[in-house]
């Protein structure tokens, strides 16, 4: 994952356009590990260990000075790649979760269209799959249910795209129940929906085809 302490973004106000300098502080990045832990657990936990996620952070030294979208934003690869060295110290990731504070509880904040957005490739980054997790104080609560929720769009995005299996073998972790591939007796809620996909849609043809994918040498 990659954490990035400070935005400098302008927006407009009455007045004209005013730059704002979000800073994440102790708390933030505090809150951020919480999350990524759960998030690691749980995925743990609904497979049966049968598949595990191996998390590895890099903090970036620059401030993020772009947001995609005219406004509300949403956070992109192109606006994260140039803050990132390269694949090498990430790692060769399958998948990149970027986090990103934006406001306070109170206070100025940048518009976001999305609590999280997810990409199926990156860009300028490498080929990994792609989440950027743009957040207000109090809008992650560690449970891991955030990015949880976004990685299953990066390992949907693996499936389908890279691996081959029909899309409606594992459903959008957009759609909850309302989708036309899930279950009738799918849980709602964004978390049960989550790890309903777990355990009852990640089959072991599958979790034997992302080891596969997963294990051979990164040239």
């Amino acid at each position: 994952m990659v954490v990035v302490p400070t935005v400098k973004f302008a927006i407009p106000t009455v007045r004209g356009r005013e730059t704002l300098r979000i800073q994440m502080d102790s708390a933030d990045r505090k809150m951020v590990r919480r999350e990524v832990s759960a998030f690691v657990r749980r995925v743990a936990k609904q497979t049966g260990g049968r598949l595990s996620v191996r998390a590895h952070s890099i903090e970036a030294t620059s401030p993020l000075l772009t947001l995609s979208g005219p406004g509300p934003h949403w956070l992109s690869p192109g606006d994260v790649a140039g803050l990132v060295p390269g694949r090498t110290d990430l790692g060769s990731p399958d998948m990149i979760l970027a986090f990103v504070k934006v406001g306070g509880i109170k206070g100025p904040a940048i518009p976001v269209s999305h609590l999280g957005a997810a990409y199926a490739g990156t860009d300028g980054i490498g080929e990994a799959a792609f989440a950027g997790i743009t957040f207000r104080t109090g809008w992650l609560d560690g449970t891991g249910t955030v990015a949880l929720h976004e990685w299953l769009h990066g390992l949907r995005f693996t499936l389908t795209g890279t691996l081959g299996f029909p899309p409606a073998s594992f459903p959008d972790p957009d759609r909850g129940r309302e989708g036309p591939d899930c279950c009738p007796d799918a849980p709602s809620g964004d978390g049960p929906y989550a790890d309903h996909l777990l355990a009852r849609h990640l089959t072991p043809a599958m979790i034997r085809a992302l080891k596969a994918l997963t294990d051979r040498p990164v040239p």
